[in-house]
């Protein structure tokens, strides 16, 4: 008996060539997102790493440790216990002139890089705690003046990963009146990964170190203890651990693909309105566990070494 051909499918056939064709969008956006992904963290990695070439031309330059003072050895020795031959990661040692020490030959009377008159000028702050990214624009500084070399690998990333703090800078000769950086001057800069986060750097490999605070710059080693007391903030403490963890070198961190929303308003600690970053997992302000890193949001960061976020990451200690 003849019967006439079927050209066309049935609704059931038609529902799964639609789930499967389903299903191979979902893969293809998921293998597409997760290349994406890794192109964006080999990118920052790039970036981090030319950072760490500088820090460590940087170091290789530095008398940090290596020589001694007749004159101010005070100051440098508290240089040397807080960030030992590395830049620091606190602007505060500049915001009287003081800088960081400067080079072998300096005279006596000026054992620092920066000094008076210079200034460092903040514009919409009221003072330089109040400094956004801090961090890294007091390293940047610190390469910017002490070493050409360690200056020129900057100059080698990318644009688009600078971002420029045009009203805040160093003014050299504190002659600056008009309120924008003349000539002379250095501007304030940072970096940023390739989802436009800002980097983090830290090198304070001591918390018990005394301050750079400059109104404590220059007190005497007995007073070491009472520094100590007063200086064991959540910023110190974790650096102290990070530092320690990363074989007691300086750290840089990007806070990978969630670290735009990781530092948006939605995720500010009720506290202190901070982001829950590195400082605050490890202090517990973000009602994780004190003393290690466990908030999932730092569970996909960025580090040079790979290793680091399994030695320091800790789920489930909450």
């Amino acid at each position: 008996m003849w019967k006439p051909r079927r050209n066309a499918f049935t609704l059931i056939e038609l529902v799964i060539v639609i789930a499967i064709v389903a299903l191979l969008i979902s893969v293809l956006v998921r293998v597409g997102g997760s290349a994406i992904t890794s192109s964006r963290v080999n990118e920052t990695r790039a970036v981090m790493e030319t950072l760490n070439l500088a820090i460590e031309q940087f170091a290789s330059e530095s008398t940090f440790g290596k020589i001694s003072y007749s004159a101010g050895g005070d100051q440098v020795r508290i240089y040397d216990e807080r960030f030992g031959s590395n830049p620091p990661d606190e602007l505060e040692g500049f915001d009287q002139g003081f800088g960081i020490p400067g080079r072998v030959g300096v005279p006596a009377t000026d054992r620092f890089l920066v000094t008076e008159p210079a200034t460092l000028t903040l514009l919409n702050v009221t003072n330089v705690s109040e400094v956004q990214n801090a961090d890294i624009k007091a390293m940047v500084l610190a390469i910017r003046l002490y070493s050409d070399a360690a200056s020129s690998i900057l100059d080698k990333i990318p644009g688009r990963y600078q971002r420029v703090a045009g009203d805040e800078f160093l003014d050299r000769d504190g002659m600056n009146t008009g309120g924008m950086p003349d000539p002379d001057d250095v501007v304030l800069t940072y970096y940023v990964d390739t989802w436009g986060t800002p980097l983090q750097y830290f090198a304070v490999r001591d918390k018990f170190a005394d301050p750079l605070d400059p109104a404590t710059f220059f007190n005497s080693p007995d007073n070491l203890a009472a520094a100590s007391a007063a200086n064991t903030n959540d910023r110190l403490i974790a650096s102290t651990y990070l530092v320690q963890q990363n074989r007691a070198q300086p750290l840089l961190v990007s806070y990978g693909p969630d670290g735009q929303d990781q530092f948006s308003t939605d995720f500010r600690i009720a506290s202190g309105n901070e982001p829950p970053d590195l400082i605050q997992d490890f202090a517990g302000n973000d009602d994780t566990t004190a003393s290690v890193i466990n908030n999932p949001l730092n569970a996909d960061n960025v580090y040079l070494d790979q290793t680091l976020n399994e030695r320091i990451y800790q789920p489930g200690t909450n």
